[in-house]
């Protein structure tokens, strides 16, 4: 995963609305990883695209003044608002305050109709929705949440390249977001990456701008999240995972 950033600011405020919008229908297991190694990258560009992305329970809101527009352009609509939304506490808000009385009832009677449903199944009709929700905000045909861009420092294909010795980058409110040395504009030695709280996120090894040897994350809570090897930046060996409380997780 190296410079998995660099690729994406190329193409500057594009790059910046086609990741969110990748990274909003990724399977969540794929995107931990993807994330965690982004925000070792530029934790500043992070915290905007985390700013930017969305979810089925945030777009049924967004969509409430044009749900005629987003239901007729939603594939099999009553059916995959079901399969996004089963089991979940927006059935009541769905039926009573988003669809007109004739959509309720088809909603409800998809509702009906599904006995058990796979996590997988669900997540794709979540994502189905963010997707049409992405592709009408885009035509313009709904007006959704503006976007916020960072500032065009952070968005630059090379704005950490020409970083040389002992660097200190700060988030917005002062405190540090990570810390470490570049050396001929790669990342060398060791480097603390931190959350915004102030808690530290992550530690470990950079040689020649790739994450290499033993690496630690933190959950912003401060308990430890994994542990394992890293070798040229990939993965190696067994890694240990860790829930918010500190126990010890099954991967």
């Amino acid at each position: 995963m190296a410079s998995i950033l660099r690729r994406i600011k190329k193409k500057e405020f594009d790059g910046f609305k086609d990741f969110v919008r990748s990274l909003e229908t990724t399977a969540h297991s794929k995107r931990v990883d993807i994330i965690q190694a982004a925000i070792l990258e530029d934790p500043i560009y992070m915290i905007y695209i985390f700013k930017n992305m969305t979810n089925p329970g945030e777009v049924i809101e967004l969509v409430n003044d044009s749900i005629d527009v987003f239901v007729k352009n939603l594939p099999n609509s009553m059916n995959t608002l079901a399969r996004a939304f089963f089991g979940t506490d927006k059935i009541e808000f769905i039926k009573n305050e988003v669809l007109p009385k004739g959509l309720a009832k088809d909603f409800e009677e998809e509702l009906g109709l599904i006995k058990e449903l796979k996590q997988s199944e669900k997540e794709a009709a979540g994502y189905l929705m963010i997707q049409t929700y992405r592709s009408l905000q885009e035509q313009e045909f709904i007006y959704g949440k503006p976007w916020d861009f960072p500032p065009a420092n952070v968005i630059k294909e090379d704005s950490t390249a020409r970083q040389e010795g002992h660097v200190i980058t700060n988030f917005e409110n002062g405190q540090v977001a990570a810390e470490g040395d570049f050396i001929k504009g790669k990342r060398e030695g060791t480097w603390v990456h931190y959350y915004e709280n102030g808690v530290i996120m992550a530690r470990g090894n950079w040689r020649e701008g790739m994450k290499e040897g033993e690496w630690t994350f933190w959950h912003a809570n401060g308990k430890k999240k994994c542990q394992g090897i890293y070798r040229e930046d990939v993965k190696e060996g067994n890694w240990l995972y860790f829930d918010r409380n500190g126990m010890p997780l099954k991967k």
